[in-house]
């Protein structure tokens, strides 16, 4: 049981030891006659008890941590949210001199309708070249009733004619 590679199609324990590796299935008492074997496959299996006993608390271990951090978001037909655009679709549509001063949301823009469990679909400009269906983890809720005129970063063609310094584009 470990990851099976297409190109080779072998498992990782197969490169190394050259067959495939054994099964273990459950050991029920009074299958075997011989007493030290009996012993073995009962300590093998309480061993194996314990070492699954033990993930399975690991792994809800990890996953408080996991979860600690978040928190659920939801948006509803109507809101107003601001967009967090990725980084490198963010430089692809603004070149800047210092991108670490550059603004993280923009908008606020209307939420039109609830995509799936975790997507919204947002009402953009029409100018606008990105998709208009945005994972709720890159939305910010927006507070306030003051609305402000939702703008995207401009092209690079535009901001080409406003800086008029191509030097830093």
């Amino acid at each position: 049981m470990g990851l099976f590679c297409i190109r080779t199609c072998t498992t990782p324990f197969e490169v190394v030891y050259g067959r495939s590796p054994s099964v273990i299935t459950n050991y029920l008492p009074g299958e075997v006659k011989v007493e030290a074997v009996q012993r073995d496959l009962a300590d093998h299996n309480e061993c194996l008890r314990q070492l699954k006993h033990h993930l399975a608390r690991a792994r809800d271990q990890m996953k408080t941590q996991a979860n600690r951090h978040r928190k659920e978001r939801s948006s509803t037909v109507g809101d107003l949210v601001f967009l967090k655009l990725i980084p490198h679709v963010q430089q692809s549509a603004m070149t800047r001199i210092y991108p670490k001063l550059s603004p993280r949301y923009f908008g606020p823009f209307k939420v039109i309708e609830r995509v799936g469990v975790v997507a919204y679909r947002l009402e953009l400009p029409p100018t606008s070249r990105i998709h208009h269906v945005f994972h709720v983890s890159l939305l910010k809720k927006a507070v306030g009733d003051d609305v402000v005129n939702p703008t995207l970063p401009a092209s690079l063609e535009i901001m080409k004619t406003q800086c008029g310094n191509q030097r830093h584009l």
